[in-house]
């Protein structure tokens, strides 16, 4: 006579990335796309930064210098 056997209780399955990425897409290719959106959010950054510095300098031109700035 054969011993019964416990039966597990149904498990979910696991979570797949492969929805969310695009098909044909490496490995590399996502590490390249997230290396260009990082550039891209450091090139804004640097961008708004020069323009609060011209900002800053102008504003000290008119107030200290008596006047507009010259490059403007």
């Amino acid at each position: 006579m054969a011993t019964p056997t416990r039966r597990l209780p149904p498990q979910q399955p696991k979570a797949s990335i492969a929805p969310l990425v695009p098909w044909g897409w490496s490995l590399f290719d996502l590490l390249f796309e997230a290396q260009q959106l990082q550039m891209h959010a450091l090139i804004v950054w640097q961008e708004t930064i020069a323009t609060l510095g011209k900002d800053l300098w102008d504003q000290c031109a008119v107030l200290y210098c008596g006047g507009v700035p010259i490059d403007s």
